[in-house]
């Protein structure tokens, strides 16, 4: 009986020693020396681009909420091997561009002047009991579904990472929701045009109108010739 108690914590050491961590889960793709995209594994989720530069890293957009945002802030950080983060820019207000921004303390919060407003929803997503019972009541639905649908998936790797991406995506959203969470609105806003000089690159920020929403941001790299659309310019899954 004691050797069976033993054999059964050994197995539960071994599997959990290969369970995999939400780094797991974060996929990190080079564009160039100072540019990288990074994202949670899953169907739309949103691309993070970081720039590194003479004053500080850069993140445009963050994630859903805190607990998905930070493995994708870890990795960025390994991969550039410094966390001194500078500004985080946010192209628009929807979920997935701008609810983590909490999580870069000593970072300069950048958007357009319509920003703030659009923001309200978030906040309100986080104060009005009715509306945070619905979404949480959605996420758990959503949860659930990917739970039943994992077996059905476990001969393709491919698949049932994926799948176990979502699942662990949305177990740290829901964990979120529980506790709640800070929404943190730009401190620094623009009209029109906007750069910030980085010292050995320069970031062209730039609002023509509505589009996907009230405050459509493009970031414009010129030193890497890269436009950063947001969500005005997207595929099914990441570009």
């Amino acid at each position: 009986m004691i050797r069976a108690v033993h054999i059964g914590l050994l197995m539960q050491m071994l599997l959990s020693a290969v369970q995999p961590g939400p780094a797991e889960y974060v996929r990190i793709e080079r564009i160039s020396d100072r540019v990288l995209l990074a994202y949670w594994v899953g169907t739309g989720r949103c691309n993070i681009t970081a720039i590194q530069s003479k004053k500080g890293l850069v993140v445009i957009d963050t994630e859903m909420s805190p607990k998905i945002m930070g493995p994708i802030k870890a990795r960025i950080e390994k991969e550039f091997g410094r966390n001194d983060w500078a500004y985080v820019i946010n192209t628009h207000a929807h979920i997935h561009h701008a609810s983590s921004n909490s999580l870069f303390k000593d970072a300069v919060i950048v958007g357009h002047k319509n920003l703030p407003r659009d923001m309200e929803w978030l906040v309100a997503k986080q104060t009005d009991g009715d509306r945070k019972r619905r979404d949480l009541e959605s996420a758990r639905q959503t949860l659930r579904n990917l739970s039943a649908a994992l077996p059905r998936f476990q001969q393709s790797r491919s698949q049932s990472r994926r799948i176990r991406g979502e699942i662990e995506f949305y177990k740290r959203y829901i964990q979120d929701l529980e506790e709640g969470f800070e929404i943190v609105p730009p401190s620094l806003t623009f009209a029109d045009r906007h750069t910030l000089d980085l010292g050995d690159v320069q970031l062209e920020l730039v609002f023509f109108g509505k589009g996907h929403s009230l405050s459509d941001t493009l970031v414009y790299i010129p030193q890497e010739r890269l436009l950063v659309t947001g969500a005005i310019v997207y595929q099914s899954r990441h570009l």
